[in-house]
């Protein structure tokens, strides 16, 4: 049986691990929180946005991505200027 010098001792060990846990645990949470605040909502972005990365998570190639963005970029600017282009 532990007599009680040890066993407050192993007590004692157990709140500091604790300790660094919750404070590792809290890092990682406002890091995470941080980086969302980074990222646009998915239904903010524009169609084209949305095509581009569903096209590059499906395995488009880059180049297609790529032409995708544009593409959506340059008709974003023309209607801006309100000019129609097909």
């Amino acid at each position: 049986m532990m007599n009680v010098h040890a066993l407050m001792n192993h007590v004692l060990v157990n709140c500091q691990v604790q300790n660094v846990l919750t404070k590792l645990m809290t890092k990682k949470m406002m890091e995470q929180e941080e980086m969302k605040k980074d990222k646009p909502r998915w239904k903010d972005l524009p169609f084209y946005e949305r095509f581009a990365r569903t096209c590059k998570r499906n395995g488009s190639a880059d180049w297609m991505v790529e032409h995708i963005r544009e593409h959506g970029k340059q008709k974003e600017e023309a209607k801006r200027n309100g000019c129609k282009e097909e």
